[in-house]
């Protein structure tokens, strides 16, 4: 069954039909689309396991244990959340019609005339057309449109970024790729020590490139507070020493993301007083890099920031917490599952905010019901995300590198402090209390906060122009748990 629902999602997805206006055509292939998934999901509820926590009628110890590491935040003022919920809504609901029409053009130039035009044409049409347009884009993608509007994205991205004046210290590094020892298919199981801390190798970064080749080199972001760089300049050996260093892995899918888009969360961040610097991660995206290759960049770039970060960029730290949202969370534990099963240094501490911790959808979740109408994690996103990143091949999407919620036990014994941040209206939820319930029964320090009337992405829908106020929470809690991990013995 599994494999025919599988095979109709290919058929449907070759249907080359182009209605030219008809809403009724392009809803209708939707519904279907959706119908077949609806199917699937169902087909691996019937699979999943009966002691499951979410299948039990009555109250268990595993819940209890549960209900006593997890805090529950509430909006100061439930109705006006609310009404702040459906404006951010709405005006993406408006953003994404207007961009299912302008992505038809070919160039910048019609792009901006289209993306004018269309914006006072859709500001002028009812809830509803935007509703069914908005839903029509995001079940029906077509991959090239939506590379050209993320590519847009990233360059204005980028030029406000290099515009922060924020951050005493914002540079790019780039880190030399080792070839000998990366991840593959076939060694993903592999317990061999890497090179990097086998041999003392010639790994010094690059600040400046001629052309940017993401397989040989690993672009980094470096934030700080305090730019040590200028003393070494004066003391050629002068090392900074902090108590916490951040290594930041980005969300967006596997597929779109980079670290401009982080910068802003941590100008408030360093606006607080957290004097740490921050490591921010550019990995490889899907659709043109499969797994594992972002994940390789990831467990490099840490290997070297633990390893090369004191001789080359002449900073010492005492912790190392990695932190990533949504696929970046995902990525967070991939880089401690290696950590664990190659027996080098476990960070100190991890916090992931709504982690994908499954990417198989043989898996199923009770959330995963809420992507069939969510306006930022739809289901049909969901799918193209993860197709984009993973091989259509279950034993490696339900790899524990892939998909963290499949961790061996003999792992979980070893893991650090954890720390989730989820949202109550996520898809992705329910694998993170699952993963969190298996870390407690193994005495893990491990607590979750979870945002109840928030939905996936949440905290960048504080940013202009979506303006969702509660939202703004998201950072002062980052701090929170920050702070708390840094503290722990």
């Amino acid at each position: 069954m599994q494999k025919v629902l599988y095979r109709s999602k290919a058929m449907l997805n070759k249907l080359e039909l182009k209605p030219k206006s008809s809403l009724f055509k392009r809803s209708f292939l939707k519904d279907f689309n959706l119908i077949s998934k609806c199917f699937l999901l169902m087909y691996s509820c019937i699979r999943e396991d009966e002691n499951d926590i979410f299948y039990q009628k009555e109250p268990t110890e595993d819940l209890n244990m549960f209900i006593d590491a997890v805090e529950y935040y509430e909006p100061a003022n439930l109705p006006d959340h609310l009404k702040s919920f459906d404006n951010a809504k709405n005006t993406l609901y408006f953003w994404i019609s207007v961009a299912s029409k302008v992505l038809k053009k070919p160039n910048s130039c019609c792009m901006l005339g289209s993306l004018m035009y269309n914006a006072m044409v859709y500001k002028c049409s009812r809830k509803d057309e935007l509703l069914v347009q908005c839903q029509t884009t995001l079940n029906l993608l077509d991959t090239k449109r939506i590379g050209k509007l993320f590519d847009l994205k990233k360059s204005i991205d980028e030029k406000e970024c290099m515009k922060d004046k924020k951050n005493k210290l914002n540079m790019l590094i780039y880190i030399p790729i080792t070839e000998r020892d990366s991840l593959t298919l076939d060694n993903l199981d592999s317990t061999a020590v890497p090179i990097m801390i086998r041999e003392k190798l010639d790994l010094e970064h690059k600040t400046e490139l001629k052309k940017y080749d993401c397989t040989k080199h690993i672009r980094v972001r470096v934030l700080a507070n305090k730019n040590w760089l200028k003393e070494v300049e004066k003391n050629p050996q002068f090392v900074k020493e902090f108590d916490t260093l951040i290594l930041e892995f980005h969300g967006g899918g596997f597929v779109i993301g980079s670290s401009h888009h982080q910068t802003m969360m941590f100008a408030s961040l360093f606006a607080r007083d957290f004097d740490g610097p921050i490591f921010m991660v550019d990995y490889r995206l899907g659709p043109d890099h499969k797994f594992p290759d972002g994940l390789n960049d990831c467990w490099k770039t840490y290997l070297w920031v633990v390893n090369y970060a004191e001789k080359y960029l002449h900073v010492r730290f005492k912790k190392i917490i990695l932190l990533g949202d949504s696929a970046g969370g995902n990525l967070v534990f991939g880089v401690t599952n290696l950590s664990i099963q190659k027996n080098v240094r476990v960070p100190d501490g991890i916090i992931g905010t709504y982690p994908a911790m499954s990417t198989s959808f043989g898996l199923f979740s009770p959330s995963l019901l809420l992507s069939f109408d969510d306006i930022v994690l739809n289901m049909s996103t969901l799918m193209y995300f993860v197709d984009s990143f993973a091989e259509n091949d279950d034993k490696i999407r339900s790899h524990y590198l892939l998909s963290p919620r499949n961790t061996p036990e003999e792992f979980l014994g070893k893991y650090p402090p954890t720390r989730f941040i989820t949202s109550g209206l996520d898809p992705l939820r329910d694998d993170s209390i699952r993963f969190m319930i298996r870390l407690l029964k193994k005495r893990i320090d491990v607590r979750m906060t979870e945002f109840r009337y928030q939905t996936h992405g949440f905290y960048e829908m504080g940013m202009y122009p979506l303006k969702l106020k509660e939202a703004l929470s998201y950072v002062p809690k980052l701090h929170q748990l920050i702070l708390e991990l840094s503290a722990l013995e």
